[in-house]
């Protein structure tokens, strides 16, 4: 049991970690919950700060979910659940719940989305592979990271029920297209309103 409450502890602070907010103060002198939408996440960093903030915030961000679900797991004994793949989930989803919740931050944080990208790939990473794909084009075609993340979101399940023949990540990949959709509900009111943020590519938004 203790070791279970370990990797439940770890996993919350490692996606508490706020590198958006730590690195936007080192280098602007600005609290990132001031500037732009007050979103803790690589996509407010990088509009308001340039790729060079936001570039590093977003690797961070997924590495959280991927070392949580690849390795915090790892501390939970074998045994504790008939499958092991409920221990990399469950850390996974408390570190995505750390980085929306974040102690560091008075408990905000950002959206999740690339904190569950990192608990997926290490799930399944030929689904994250097709849905990556999915954002970039999404992307492209509308320069608005919030619909890339939404589509992207929305063909998660799809993507598990080619690729794989497996409930529980079905059941997964159901449960964080509806997580990530509902933590975008602002940008889809934004969206339909004609009123969402464009990103800017190479250059700080002005």
């Amino acid at each position: 049991m203790l070791d279970l409450i370990l990797a439940i502890v770890l996993s919350y602070l490692l996606g508490a970690l706020c590198p958006s907010l730590w690195l936007t103060k080192l280098i602007t002198g600005k609290d990132l919950r001031t500037l732009g939408s007050g979103n803790l996440g690589a996509t407010n960093a990088w509009r308001n700060c340039g790729w060079k903030v936001g570039l590093p915030v977003g690797l961070v961000d997924l590495g959280k979910g991927f070392v949580a679900t690849f390795y915090d797991s790892q501390l939970i004994p074998f045994d504790f659940f008939p499958d092991p793949l409920y221990a990399k989930i469950l850390c996974g989803f408390v570190a995505i719940f750390g980085h929306m919740f974040s102690v560091f931050a008075n408990f905000k944080g950002g959206k999740g989305v690339l904190t569950a990208v990192g608990l997926l790939i290490g799930l399944m990473p030929q689904a994250v592979g097709a849905c990556v794909l999915v954002w970039i084009i999404a992307v492209a075609l509308t320069r608005m990271v919030s619909v890339g993340s939404i589509v992207g979101a929305l063909a998660l399940p799809v993507a598990v029920f080619f690729l794989y023949n497996n409930d529980i990540l079905q059941g997964i990949s159901i449960v964080i297209a509806i997580l990530i959709v509902y933590t975008h509900r602002t940008n889809i009111q934004r969206i339909l309103k004609g009123e969402e943020s464009k990103i800017p590519i190479g250059k700080k938004n002005a």
